[in-house]
């Protein structure tokens, strides 16, 4: 019926409860590990999971499709060492495709956000939270490698909601700072090679604007001040990595750019970027990079 696969690179530390949710549930639970120093190996043989070993892949998306050709059965569910199935979603996703039509090739599937030790259930609308489908139909779609681009699916792709708030995949996504820096880190280096791609614009009144208005989007737009402290913090980090991604644009490109006559100038504009934006309906596209 169902194939589990997820991805490892020194994961020693989150991957026995994952493997805990799924293994004895899933027909078939593949480790698929980047080279890990750690004894991430040695717990997935311990908990019975199969495993395939992958070279280190800057575009780690790409070894998902590495992954994919071993698995044996119809469905394979991709999950992160960091999350957790419940026994509800379980339950939903055995419904799925016992009654899945075959025109149908993938769901994507509602994920419940922790970070910083709290549920996030308003900043970035994060609940329920999606991002690329991770239940999909074997032989019907590809990974195209770049940083958290979603899945390419041949046939229809159905949204799920959830029938309670623990009808979801748990995501341990930010359990401090620290670790949410390290993930900042690589994946605003990642993003380089998209803002290059897309031409973005570079100035610092771009940059400045893209802080406020992301961090608002956050803050007050999507009500991340009713998550309290962690809210704030993500609101924060989410400004912060649109800025840092543009930061190491200039760098990578050697741009030579005309700079703000004053600190004060710089969050003048970020601010009155933070006020006068629109507020913006649906997600905007940078959401689904910052989700990780």
């Amino acid at each position: 019926m169902l194939s589990v696969i997820v991805h490892t690179r020194n994961e020693e530390v989150n991957l026995p409860d994952c493997l805990h949710s799924c293994c004895g549930w899933a027909d078939e639970v593949i480790v698929a590990d980047m080279e890990s120093t750690d004894s991430t190996l040695t717990i997935a043989t311990s908990m019975g999971a199969k495993i395939l070993s992958v070279p280190i892949i800057e575009e780690f998306d790409r070894a998902r499709n590495l992954s994919a050709e071993i698995a044996k059965n119809e469905w394979i569910l991709y999950l992160d060492a960091d999350e957790r199935l419940t026994e509800e979603i379980k339950s939903t996703i055995e419904s799925l495709i016992d009654k899945a039509t075959s025109d149908i090739d993938a769901f994507q599937l509602p994920y419940k956000v922790i970070s910083f030790g709290k549920w996030i259930q308003h900043s970035g609308n994060w609940w329920p939270s999606y991002k690329s489908p991770p239940l999909l139909r074997k032989g019907q779609f590809y990974f195209p490698g770049q940083v958290h681009s979603p899945a390419v699916v041949k046939g229809r792709v159905i949204r799920i909601n959830p029938r309670t708030t623990e009808d979801a995949i748990l995501h341990y996504s930010h359990p401090s700072i620290g670790s949410y820096f390290e993930k900042l880190n690589r994946y605003t280096t990642l993003e380089v090679t998209k803002l290059a791609q897309n031409s973005v614009n570079n100035d610092w009144q771009s940059m400045a604007e893209n802080f406020g208005t992301v961090t608002r989007w956050y803050y007050d737009d999507t009500g991340g001040k009713r998550d309290g402290l962690a809210g704030f913090f993500l609101s924060l980090g989410s400004g912060i990595y649109e800025l840092v991604s543009r930061m190491k644009l200039a760098e990578s490109l050697g741009e030579h750019i005309k700079l703000p006559k004053s600190a004060e100038q710089f969050f003048l504009q970020a601010a009155q970027a933070a006020k006068f934006a629109p507020i913006t309906v649906t997600e905007p596209a940078w959401v689904s990079r910052l989700f990780g």
